[in-house]
């Protein structure tokens, strides 16, 4: 599974138990979960033209045959000078973020049903639909952050995400560690690169995509 689609599925799992998120925070780390794996792909690099906006541009354009990773190339690619990380983050999480949960829904991870908002407005809700990826991921969770397991790459990117996003707490509530140990330890696993951090500069302050606002395009 992409990385994008990991975060994706731990967070629909578990929305019960977090608290409540601006949609912007959750889109902003599902945008920069395309942009940390497309850099690790080597098809994307981020530099620095000022210290407090980091910019992506492309390293390499060929496709992945990855839809959603080919999607957000096309979409840097269209920034030739580079492309602001927090404005490609929200950019891409606020197109892809869909499409990520559908692809699970398609891959029988997730399912929809039917639910009411308000109690009145009939609507649809994601839900697990197949535990077994899930489980997988916070086995590694747990023995990354718990056991002191060395953590892969996208892993280590997980917990970064994760951790910005305030909610390790609440996806690993039955651990050894409290909240503050926890995240203590999630702050030495995630990478500290110039990349992961001008992601997770992005979810903290997220903005809006160029040409929309709060209330939709304008």
């Amino acid at each position: 599974m992409m990385l994008a689609e990991t975060l994706t599925l731990v967070l629909v799992s578990s929305s019960r138990k977090m608290p409540l998120r601006f949609a912007s925070h959750t889109s902003a780390a599902q945008g920069g979960a395309v942009l940390l794996e497309l850099v690790t792909l080597g098809r994307l690099e981020v530099t620095s033209r000022r210290a407090s906006h980091p910019v992506v541009t492309i390293a390499d354009a060929s496709r992945t045959g990855i839809g959603v990773l080919d999607r957000a190339l096309e979409i840097i690619t269209g920034f030739p000078t580079g492309y602001d990380v927090r404005y490609a983050a929200a950019s891409i999480g606020r197109e892809q973020g869909g499409t990520l949960r559908r692809g699970l829904v398609a891959a029988g991870i997730l399912r929809l049903e039917k639910a009411r908002a308000w109690r009145i407005i009939p609507t649809e809700k994601v839900v697990l639909a197949d535990p077994a990826q899930l489980e997988a991921t916070l086995t590694r969770l747990r023995e990354i952050l718990v056991e002191g397991r060395a953590a892969a790459p996208l892993d280590a990117s997980l917990v970064g995400l994760l951790d910005e996003l305030g909610v390790l707490a609440d996806v690993l509530p039955s651990t050894a560690l409290g909240a503050r140990a926890l995240r203590r330890r999630a702050r030495e696993v995630a990478p500290a690169d110039l990349a992961h951090a001008a992601v997770r500069a992005a979810i903290r302050r997220p903005v809006d995509p160029p040409g929309e606002s709060v209330f939709g395009p304008v």
